[in-house]
């Protein structure tokens, strides 16, 4: 999917039209890190369209913000974060998404 709606809007238009952001957003609360990956790259790639942000900014920010930022932010007792790979990717594709989503 990811593909499909790179620099293709009438495909961002498609998916937004048919409700698939609330199902990505769903999706995120899966235990599958590549799942994890490729939506928030996904979410990312709509935020980058000035015509998409505000919608994608209410329908994402809370979710994105409780599900991955948090999470992933958090080092329990220890001072340094610790993250595999996958959550590298996560966390970078969504504090992308949520940088364009509030220019």
């Amino acid at each position: 999917m990811r593909n499909l709606i790179y620099e293709n809007m009438d495909n961002k238009m498609s998916l937004i039209e048919e409700g698939g952001i609330p199902q990505l957003i769903n999706a995120l609360n899966e235990n599958d890190n590549e799942l994890r990956k490729n939506i928030t790259g996904i979410l990312w790639n709509l935020s980058s369209k000035d015509n998409l942000k505000e919608k994608l900014a209410k329908e994402t920010l809370a979710e994105l913000t409780e599900k991955i930022l948090i999470p992933l932010s958090d080092s329990g007792d220890s001072e340094v974060i610790q993250q595999s790979p996958s959550e590298v990717d996560i966390f970078y594709n969504t504090t992308g998404c949520l940088r364009y989503s509030t220019l």
